[in-house]
């Protein structure tokens, strides 16, 4: 079943009927396509000296253990540019979760100061890539 939104549809009626749709009916009909579910990727306001977190959190909807996870991305500012670390000298970063992650666990990990840079407001993933425990990978 797909859902397609159009504009007569208001937004609780769209909310609702999603409600309605059952959580493991959502999960079979996308998990050949995602291997994990994302809940977010984010940056935590500047500490004191301007150090910049990278908070991410997510489901394993496969039914193999996840080993690693590899985040790549940049920070932005608030007006959309590309922003980078004053301290290391660099922007694009990868950042690694440790598994394993079982079917349907929840992870939640955050990357203290890898940036600094007062102005960083949002992080933009290049390319996410997951090893399973098996060896395979999915990117």
């Amino acid at each position: 079943m797909h859902i397609i939104r159009d504009s007569s549809f208001l937004e609780k009626d769209y909310l609702s009927t999603l409600d309605a749709l059952s959580h493991t009916s959502i999960i079979n009909k996308i998990k050949n396509k995602l291997p994990f579910i994302i809940g977010t990727i984010n940056t935590s306001l500047p500490n004191s000296v301007g150090g910049v977190d990278l908070s991410f959190s997510g489901i394993n909807i496969t039914n193999k253990d996840v080993k690693y996870i590899y985040i790549n991305g940049y920070p932005i500012n608030a007006v959309g540019d590309k922003c980078f670390c004053h301290i290391r000298k660099h922007s694009n970063t990868t950042c690694k979760i440790t598994g394993p992650i079982k079917f349907m666990q929840y992870k939640n990990e955050t990357f203290t100061n890898v940036w600094y840079d007062s102005t960083i407001k949002e992080f933009i993933p290049t390319s996410i890539k997951i090893q399973y425990t098996d060896g395979s990978l999915s990117i």
